[in-house]
């Protein structure tokens, strides 16, 4: 800056010296141009003529002025105003090289005005703003004059209310125009702010014009657009300090527009949005903690303190459990209103939507679901297809067989349960471990789609809460702790376990989960365990039908979509004859099989025919388990000799069923050693002994009494012709 002498000199006791000097007078910006100006000059009297010219007009379309581009002989760019402009002295009118003042009109507000509900595109420069006429439909283009530093010169007073994009240059000046721009839009009043991402990889400065000489479609500018990232005002500074307020306070105000709630236990989560879709993940996850710490940054430019972090985290959660609302959560399968929506866990969060008239893939669901980190996607359904083309895939020999495996997939994608254990045994080499992964690939993909047996109860309640689908392989036995666990979970129940740090607090978790076992034994053998099972028996494959692993699950992938759009066909049936269906008598697991029957003529089934294979498998499960529980053969077979029953304390029915069976036999620790055992025992194979006539009951008058009465008909598993007659003999009404 021009130093002016007279500032610096030494003060005297002259009083003229202190006396103010005229103003020299200037020349103002006459807006808009008078009808009555000249035509503008043709070149610049230094710099000469210009090689693009752009011209301001108001809503009226008055002219404003304009802007030259002239192009130096080094390849520099001088872009100057050219207004028309009044001296304020003589009062003399002309053009001249003089930008408006501030603030300064925008580029293209006729355009604006004609065109009230299209968006808006700000960028960087006029021919920027001309190109977004050419590569977007339904938005006009505007730019502030002065370039990238003079964005907060500008009157962005008309696009208040608007839904306004800005497309900055790929360059560090653009970001801080994007930055500038938006904070006034903001003030302004804009209806909503987003500002484009430039695509990585091009050159400094790349712009619109560029993505238009590039040829760029109305699709790809468009999807540039869909991308964009919302605009989040800053907080304001303390004045009173001179300085930014706290991070943690400002961490807060990034929640002002997130849902952040609790479950039904009063765990907090919140549901943060993400490109263009919403995520739903706890407050303590990593998930949530990288998109503060990313959100922190991309709004206020700093990087978040960890102690910040916790602190407000404390904060947001104790929000979200005292005044956030309380939602259900779901993994993978949920419902809403009259509808069924499976995740399909793809990077958007879109899910299929099944109702009683047909599915579709929305791009949000109503549901609450939850994620985690070994979770896979589905592909999206195709329709067109029969369940059939499962059956290439699943090593069953008989259509009963294939029908159970696929009420296993129908039963397994319904919100709620009871939900059948899925128990596929077979010899070495009859495919069950991949029979087990077809049969998860179809419902709940997974990193792991087969594990381990779990060591205790805390594993499998880990297994149950991050996963929809247990799925355990290559089990020898299933001991007693791990049956029950499943068997809760098969129907609905309760864990719990000790709240984590704390000694006196306990944390009840409920699950209800489809579940897979594989192995070579009968693995039904539990009564409890058989009574809730689909029992599969494999086939050992022979060598010539054998297929190469890739070959196998490369002909599933390609017809994945096709089995699933079965499956969805069938859902939806379900859903249309809900409440339609009634059967004269309802087995175990009653749910499932009306859920089931519900279902078939959307798989192209019979009405009729699961109930049928149902039956079956149920007798030749509860057969097994009779076979493999040493008490009830030994309490058949003594009752057997007393046609006509039997009554007495438990500790008579322990002497007289250790009377009919060997002292080796006896000291087995799997044999009751004392009365209350018997009694314990004895409940649990009742349910067996019933399915051969044999009824038992319990009364009380001063001393416990078991009595055991022969049904009127009695009928043998090992023929399947001599099922239950209740099975045989059940009627389905379907309402029309």
């Amino acid at each position: 800056m021009a130093r002016n002498p007279g500032m610096f000199a030494p003060l005297n006791n002259d009083r003229r010296s202190l006396q103010r000097q005229p103003v020299q007078p200037g020349w103002t910006v006459v807006s808009p141009v008078p009808r009555t100006s000249t035509e503008p000059p043709e070149a610049h009297p230094r710099l000469g003529k210009p090689s693009q010219i752009w011209t301001y007009r108001n809503a009226r379309e008055e002219v404003l002025g304009h802007v030259w581009r002239i192009d130096q002989r080094d390849g520099e760019k001088d872009y100057l105003p050219l207004t028309w402009c009044r001296h304020d002295r003589t009062g003399k009118q002309e053009w001249r090289f003089k930008s408006w003042v501030v603030p300064r009109p925008l580029y293209q507000l006729n355009l604006l005005a004609k065109q009230p509900d299209a968006r808006v595109v700000v960028c960087e420069g006029e021919k920027a703003a001309d190109s977004i006429a050419l590569l977007l439909e339904i938005c006009v283009g505007v730019t502030s004059p002065g370039g990238s530093k003079a964005a907060a010169k500008a009157d962005w007073s008309a696009l208040k209310g608007r839904h306004v994009f800005i497309w900055p240059d790929r360059d560090d000046a653009g970001a801080q125009f994007a930055q500038d721009a938006a904070a006034a839009l903001h003030r302004t009043g804009a209806a909503s702010i987003q500002i484009v991402t430039p695509p990585i990889g091009d050159s400094d400065g790349w712009d619109a014009a560029d993505a238009k000489s590039e040829g760029w479609s109305i699709n790809q500018a468009e999807e540039l657009l869909q991308a964009a990232l919302p605009y989040n005002a800053p907080c304001d500074l303390d004045l009173d300090r001179g300085k930014a307020p706290p991070q943690r306070d400002r961490m807060l105000k990034l929640f002002d527009d997130v849902d952040v709630w609790h479950d039904e236990f009063g765990d907090v989560y919140a549901t943060l949005k993400v490109d263009q879709h919403h995520e739903n993940w706890p407050l303590r996850s990593s998930q949530a903690r990288r998109w503060i710490r990313y959100e922190f940054n991309r709004r206020f430019g700093d990087t978040l303190g960890g102690q910040a972090l916790e602190d407000a985290i404390g904060l947001l959660e104790a929000r979200g459990a005292v005044v956030g609302p309380c939602y259900e959560t779901r993994r993978r399968v949920g419902a809403h209103g009259d509808a069924i929506y499976v995740d399909l866990c793809d990077d958007t969060w879109r899910a299929v939507r099944v109702r009683p008239n047909g599915w579709d893939v929305v791009q949000s669901a109503p549901v609450k679901f939850l994620r985690s980190g070994a979770m896979r996607r589905l592909p999206i359904p195709v329709a067109g297809e029969s369940i059939d083309t499962l059956r290439g895939f699943l090593n069953v020999s008989t259509d009963d067989d294939f029908c159970l495996a696929v009420s296993w997939l129908i039963a397994a994608l319904r919100p709620d349960g009871p939900y059948p254990l899925a128990i596929i045994s077979g010899e070495q080499g009859s495919g069950k471990s991949n029979f087990s992964k077809v049969l998860r690939a179809l419902v709940d993909p997974n990193a792991a789609p087969v594990r381990t047996p779990p060591r205790d109860e805390r594993d499998l309640i880990v297994c149950a809460v991050h996963s929809h689908v247990q799925a355990f392989d290559n089990l020898s036995s299933v001991p007693a702790w791990l049956a029950d666990g499943l068997c809760r979970l098969a129907t609905g129940g309760g864990f719990s376990a000790r709240a984590m740090y704390t000694n006196a607090d306990e944390q009840v978790i409920t699950a209800t989960r489809p579940s897979i076992l594989n192995g070579i034994p009968n693995l039904a053998e539990r009564p409890d365990l058989a009574d809730r099972a689909v029992s599969l028996s494999l086939d050992a494959i022979r060598e010539t039908d054998r297929r190469a692993e890739t070959e196998f699950w490369r002909e599933f992938a390609e017809q994945r979509p096709l089995i699933l759009g079965a499956l969805m066909d069938g859902l939806s049936a379900g859903l249309r004859r809900q409440g339609k269906i009634k059967l004269s008598k309802l087995p175990r697991m009653a749910d499932f099989a009306l859920w089931v029957e519900q279902c078939a003529p959307g798989l192209g089934w019979e009405d009729g025919a699961f109930l049928r294979a149902y039956g079956t498998n149920r007798a030749d499960i509860s057969a097994g388990a009779f076979e493999a529980d040493p008490l009830a053969g030994i309490v058949k077979k003594v009752m057997d000799e007393r046609p006509h029953g039997w009554e007495g304390t438990a500790t008579q029915l322990l002497q007289l069923v250790n009377d009919a069976v060997p002292e080796s036999q006896r000291k087995s620790r799997f044999w009751p050693s004392s009365a209350s055992a018997m009694g314990s025992r004895l409940r649990r194979v009742a349910p067996l002994l019933r399915r051969v006539g044999l009824e038992t009951e319990t009364s009380h008058s001063g001393t416990r009494i078991i009595r055991f009465v022969w049904a009127t008909s009695r009928y043998a598993f090992t023929d399947p012709n001599k099922q239950n007659p209740g099975d045989r003999q059940m009627k389905i009404d379907v309402a029309p």
